[in-house]
């Protein structure tokens, strides 16, 4: 069931645990900002404004839980920045999040040579060795020509 709070710093707003923002007059229109994420932009008195992400404010105003902005960041379990459902949002320590990327990046590298690998043998389409591992024909094309992982042989 959608639940609706006021949001603190901008009283005449509400956000829902599905990630939906409203006013007095209706739902509300986000953005996407260049990393993905759902955004809105608030305007205060002489045109200031400031931008928040729709997934901090769900996870501020929807969750038991203290949220540290400082030391802490929101991660989508599902992977999919669009979906800002309060069931989707999980906060964890900045540590824990830059080992997770990089637990990620090891695991594409080893897929990186793979993928390498299977160009070089010349058996497998691009496409096909694509969907073997969940990445798209350009990206195996990219790792082949050297254009991404050059580092690796």
């Amino acid at each position: 069931m959608e639940e609706w709070k006021e949001i603190e710093e901008c009283p005449d707003y509400f956000i829902s645990n599905y990630g939906r923002l409203k006013n007095k007059d209706g739902l509300v229109e986000t953005r996407t900002n260049y990393q993905g994420f759902n955004i809105f932009i608030f305007y205060e008195f002489e045109e200031n404004e400031f931008c928040v992400n729709i997934d901090f404010l769900v996870f501020r105003h929807h969750n038991n839980l203290n949220f540290n902005k400082k030391d802490s960041i929101i991660i989508h379990l599902n992977n999919n920045r669009y979906d800002d459902n309060i069931n989707n949002l999980q906060s964890i320590k900045f540590e824990d999040y830059l080992t997770r990327i990089r637990s990620k990046n090891v695991m594409m590298e080893r897929k990186a040579i793979e993928i390498r690998k299977l160009c070089a043998e010349g058996k497998l389409t691009q496409k096909a060795i694509g969907e073997m591992f969940e990445v798209s024909s350009s990206t195996v094309s990219q790792i082949k020509n050297n254009r991404i992982w050059k580092h690796i042989k």
